[in-house]
């Protein structure tokens, strides 16, 4: 009420005879008064100094943000439809999600056995209030699935939040109630394509099975004002990652998105305060994250977009499938010197390599072999690059 008051006598004063630039000025100040009265109603200072703590582990900061943001009317726990559910653009280092994992991770869950009550971790922030900012995410999220080889579900305009958590098992539920393509044989059967009552027509209690109910009506998600994300703009990408931790092994960030994480927090931080962060969702690459950080400094593009580390991310979750890289070969990746002529750095040839990598059919214990750092180290060779340059030509003409 107390803002309709104001914005309504602000209206009323511009609309009279007195108006003119004075009165556009003190309108002004009072917009943003307004909105610096929303923030801080926001404890910015309580979340910062979670999240920033070197003692609390992610799952202790999880549980401390909630309460604390419960105890000051910043979140709520909501019955929320999947079709209401977007993918928040700081997801997986501004990767957001892979439509192969969306797909593969689906089949596991109706393999292991749906259960609403095992459903965990469902977080997710408001939609910005703001019109410019609201636009950018839908965008990206239109982007995301205009990448997505029609397997994910389209923006309906009807979406409300944007998911930190949970987001596969959401754009699983809502591409089964689009019909999406599925990149998953035994999920699309004949027809290549997902329908809930093809996927459920050999289960006993298909009319009450917890996948209906989970792609029907949704289950309950932790919903953090959007005022919070306009107080704190890291985060989103903070809390993602530090459920990303609290998780199982299968959950944690393989390297492309952790280097996708660290080149999105270097845009707001220190190398070194964006090492710590990436560390602290537990990534599978923790060992060698300073061979990642190095890549992304002096191989991703520059900032603020680091293209190429962005393209590597948007690559390895397309068609990588969960693939990862291992320690000898990123680290070869990162710090080999191909050429005497310290000017030249061949960063697109190392993503060159690592995209080979990410396609790699040779998988060993996990890992990917198609590739080792003896296939680095021949570059290494003077004049190699440049050789093999001019005679794959010379064969071409």
């Amino acid at each position: 009420m107390w803002l309709s008051t104001n914005f309504l006598s602000a209206a009323v004063w511009l609309k009279s005879p007195r108006s003119n630039l004075l009165s556009a000025r003190l309108l002004a100040v009072s917009i943003l008064l307004i909105f610096s009265a929303m923030a801080a109603s926001v404890p910015v200072a309580e979340l910062k100094a979670i999240w920033e703590s070197k003692e609390l582990d992610s799952g202790s900061k999880l549980a401390t943000s909630r309460a604390l943001l419960v105890q000051h009317k910043k979140a709520e726990f909501r019955e929320m439809h999947v079709n209401k559910v977007l993918v928040h653009p700081a997801n997986r280092g501004g990767g957001m999600l892979g439509y192969h994992d969306v797909h593969v991770k689906g089949d596991h869950m109706l393999t292991a056995g749906c259960r609403l009550d095992k459903i965990s971790d469902a977080d997710a922030f408001e939609l910005s209030r703001s019109a410019a900012t609201r636009d950018l995410q839908i965008s990206k999220n239109k982007k995301l699935v205009q990448g997505a080889a029609g397997c994910l579900a389209p923006v309906r305009g009807e979406e409300t939040v944007l998911s930190v958590g949970c987001g596969h098992t959401a754009a699983f539920c809502r591409a089964t109630n689009a019909g999406c393509k599925t990149p998953v044989k035994q999920l699309g059967l004949a027809c290549g394509h997902l329908s809930l009552d093809t996927i459920l027509a050999d289960k006993a209690n298909k009319t009450s099975h917890p996948f209906r109910s989970m792609c029907e009506k949704g289950w309950e998600w932790f919903v953090i004002d959007s005022d919070v994300e306009l107080a704190y703009p890291e985060l989103p990408s903070l809390w993602q990652s530090a459920l990303n931790a609290s998780h199982s092994v299968q959950g944690q960030p393989l390297e492309m998105e952790t280097a996708s994480f660290v080149a999105e927090r270097l845009v707001h931080t220190s190398v070194e305060e964006a090492k710590m962060a990436a560390a602290a969702g537990s990534p599978n690459c923790l060992s060698y994250l300073d061979a990642i950080v190095h890549l992304v400094i002096n191989h991703g593009g520059g900032p603020p977009d680091f293209a190429i580390i962005r393209y590597l991310d948007s690559f390895s979750k397309a068609y990588g499938k969960s693939i990862v890289l291992g320690e000898d070969f990123v680290r070869a990746v990162a710090y080999t010197t191909f050429s005497d002529d310290l000017s030249t750095i061949y960063s697109l040839t190392r993503s060159g390599l690592l995209v080979t990598q990410l396609t790699s059919e040779k998988i060993v214990d996990g890992v990917a072999k198609m590739l080792n750092r003896s296939d680095v180290d021949k570059l290494k060779h003077k004049d190699f690059l440049r050789r093999d340059f001019v005679n794959g030509f010379q064969k071409q003409n």
